[in-house]
């Protein structure tokens, strides 16, 4: 049975928990009101960040506008048009003329020899400066034949000063320049100047990156131009594709007699592979206005450039340069 005692004990301990309970409907009252008036004021402050970048948006879509770029619903319309047009677009190379397997790798190796080289070896220094797989070493009769890369495959020298131990007659740099990676174009040339006899010859092919097929992606997709048409972006967008490192020639002929008179040589020869531009190239379109932005909008020059597959050159040491 509760005494009297015991019951004011409990009666008073229920008063105080009451007191704690009523003292704390007011706390949490408190904490509420001054937790409304928090997100209330994050809320503003939000919007406000919002409003503002909302406003940063439509300035730079309006500087956008101004120098001649679509809104990003434009820009999205355009790039599905082009998109679905892909399959419209002429063909970067010859699927047979694709270098996919070892023999045909072989096969374009001897012909690299007999027509762009074209001429006999024997007795001969020779560097095949970025030889890739090395196989046009493997396959010409020089007295010293070093193939130099940067990439290791068999037989390939890595190690320029190892190719420094020789001094050359004759330097091939076959589709090298406008993909050359870790130096500039001119660097390249001055590096193989060095190993040249003074006397000696440099032959270089190049493939501007404005030719039909000088993003190389024709393994990928074999469309021309396609490298043009899309950016980096876009391409991996359409699907998975890439381009390879490439120095973005627009005026070859012009950029290359930079390069070499920079390096210190003189043009002995020049050859111009070119093929025509389709109509399809031609026609307004979508694709037409953005391969035309690259040249000014300046379509002879477009054309002109486009038609451009390689370049093939003789090179000498300038007198001058001699040392």
């Amino acid at each position: 049975m509760m005494t009297p005692e015991r019951f004011e004990e409990v009666a008073g301990s229920i008063d105080y928990h009451l007191n704690k309970l009523y003292n704390l409907q007011y706390d949490l009252h408190d904490f509420k009101s001054t937790m409304r008036d928090y997100v209330n004021s994050e809320r503003k402050e939000l919007l406000w960040e919002i409003s503002q970048l909302r406003s940063m948006v439509s300035r730079l879509e309006m500087e956008l506008q101004k120098r001649g770029l679509p809104k990003n619903e434009e820009y999205e319309t355009q790039y599905r048009e082009l998109k679905d047009q892909i399959n419209n677009i002429p063909q970067a190379v010859n699927p047979e003329n694709i270098c996919n397997t070892q023999e045909l790798k072989e096969l374009l190796a001897e012909r690299i020899l007999t027509l762009v080289v074209g001429q006999d070896l024997k007795g001969l220094n020779f560097l095949d400066y970025g030889c890739g797989e090395n196989l046009v070493i493997k396959n010409c009769n020089a007295e010293i034949a070093v193939g130099y890369d940067i990439k290791n495959n068999e037989g390939v020298v890595t190690d320029f000063k190892e190719v420094k131990k020789n001094q050359y007659d004759l330097i091939l740099m076959h589709d090298v320049l406008d993909h050359i990676e870790g130096m500039t174009p001119v660097d390249a040339l001055k590096q193989a100047k060095s190993v040249l006899k003074g006397n000696g010859k440099i032959i270089v092919k190049n493939h501007p990156w404005c030719s039909r097929h000088g993003g190389h992606l024709y393994e990928q997709i074999n469309k021309a131009y396609l490298h043009l048409i899309f950016d980096e972006r876009e391409l991996v967008r359409i699907g998975g594709y890439q381009s390879t490192p490439n120095q973005r020639v627009i005026d070859p002929i012009n950029q290359y007699a930079e390069w070499f008179d920079k390096a210190g040589f003189d043009v002995l020869g020049m050859q111009i592979n070119e093929s025509p531009v389709e109509d399809y190239f031609l026609q307004p379109s979508h694709a037409r206005n953005r391969l035309l932005t690259y040249w000014g909008n300046n379509e002879s020059k477009m054309i002109k450039n486009m038609e451009i597959e390689f370049i093939e050159y003789t090179l000498k040491i300038k007198k001058q340069a001699i040392f």
